[in-house]
């Protein structure tokens, strides 16, 4: 018998939305599987990859077996893969389906822990995005998935969809994954059974009309809205997107699925519903939208910008970049992402800004950690390739006995990088940020 069993008024609204909602019932008390997303270009340089089945919707999505202790992977924390669950890796199919003008502004609302803005940067590397988080301490979570994965052109802000009205920005795609009742991943997070109650579910209805409300006017004219959410709910999901098209007339737009995949489409294809009796993964409900009209993003100002001298990594093609000092860091910056830092001064606390490059500490340069997981580090001239244990060691905070050329070295395992340290030809100093480190 399951510990936490599913709460009344939960199976009782399910009668009437499953013809046979004993077969929902019975999965949710089945044991979740684990599933990972491949980085679309690490994955193509690393030693050995993570075996498992594809999942049907994502190219770049693995069942595994059995759930591994990732914080013992060092593949995790190269940035060879991330955890994510199966059906949420849908957006990436989603977003095969918009194409987006030149200069496209991207807006992940409610962004951590960070694998649907990393899917959205896979999708349209060229694109700036903004990753927003209202609660301080996911907002460092979203940070720290973004540097393993490698991110460029990606703004990291902890504000809310009020307060970045202020910055007047227009952006051309904005996902919103709703803060939601939680009811699809029952099966994941058992003991939330507990916590759920249908005042509760109804409460975050309205939390997410708010939000929607209030995010609606940061739409660019022509451009595309993503709602999704983890949740059964109907009140939460279709009955969102209703609402939405018939007070702002947005425009529902059918997604193209294959039907072996076992999604149920909702209302001629205003929104999709991953049930997990029916589908490999978790309970999961997406729909996109289209406001009406023709997107002209016009160039940010940026003012005047001095663009600081950079000699010390001559190896990395920085020639499209502006260079500034941030704090004690050397920082790489597009123009577009300065016109948009520039915007949101003042809406919120940015927490992730440009490239980090390096700094100097004494007369020596030390490049950032940052650079170490970009795929920019494989053109790093130094680099030392670690054994099994001496990964642990490096993760631990640990300086290695190796022998090395002086200076700066690109530290990697499986063929990608993991963090820099110093060598004074005999030992490496462990460059690791302290909170980066596993104990």
């Amino acid at each position: 018998m399951n510990d936490f069993p599913l709460p009344e008024a939960f199976t009782a609204r399910l009668q009437s939305q499953l013809t046979h909602p004993e077969e929902l019932l019975h999965a949710l008390d089945e044991e979740a599987g684990t599933s990972i997303r491949l980085h679309p270009v690490k994955q193509s340089r690393a030693q050995v990859l993570p075996t498992g089945d594809k999942v049907p919707w994502n190219a770049l999505g693995r069942y595994l077996s059995e759930r591994p202790k990732f914080s013992l992977d060092p593949s995790y924390h190269a940035g060879l893969y991330y955890p994510m669950e199966a059906s949420s890796m849908f957006l990436a199919h989603v977003l095969a389906q918009i194409e987006l003008v030149e200069d496209a502004l991207l807006l992940d609302l409610c962004a951590a822990p960070g694998g649907k803005s990393l899917i959205l940067k896979d999708a349209y590397p060229d694109h700036l995005l903004v990753s927003n988080e209202i609660d301080a301490k996911r907002v460092h979570v979203l940070k720290e998935n973004a540097i393993r994965w490698g991110t460029e052109n990606h703004v990291i802000i902890q504000s809310d969809a009020a307060r970045l009205q202020k910055a007047d920005l227009a952006f051309d795609l904005i996902l919103v994954d709703a803060p939601c009742s939680g009811e699809g991943l029952f099966r994941k997070d058992q003991k939330s059974r507990t916590e759920w109650t249908a005042e509760k579910a109804a409460g975050c209805a309205i939390r997410q009309a708010d939000i929607l409300n209030d995010v609606l006017p940061l739409l660019a004219e022509g451009g595309w809205l993503i709602y999704s959410t983890c949740t059964f709910n109907p009140d939460e999901n279709v009955q969102q997107v209703n609402r939405l098209i018939e007070e702002f007339e947005l425009e529902s737009v059918p997604i193209v699925i294959d039907p072996t995949w076992g999604i149920e489409t909702l209302e001629n294809g205003r929104g999709y519903q991953f049930w997990p009796h029916r589908v490999a993964g978790e309970g999961f409900f997406i729909s996109l939208l289209r406001k009406s009209g023709e997107s002209e993003q016009e160039e940010l100002p940026i003012g005047k910008v001095k663009n600081e001298l950079f000699p010390h990594l001559p190896f990395f093609d920085l020639s499209d970049q502006i260079i500034q000092k941030w704090e004690q860091y050397f920082v790489a910056f597009s123009k577009q992402e300065m016109g948009v830092i520039k915007a949101l001064s003042g809406c919120g606390n940015i927490i992730k800004k440009g490239l980090p490059l390096g700094e100097f500490k004494g007369k020596d340069f030390l490049p950032a950690h940052e650079l170490s997981t970009n795929v920019l580090a494989l053109h790093f001239p130094n680099q030392l390739a670690l054994t099994e244990a001496e990964t642990l060691d490096y993760l631990r905070g640990n300086a290695l006995m190796r022998t090395s050329s002086q200076g700066s070295v690109l530290l990697t395992s499986n063929g990608l990088g993991l963090g820099f340290g110093k060598s004074n030809g005999g030992r490496i100093n462990n460059l690791l940020p302290k909170h980066l480190r596993i104990f």
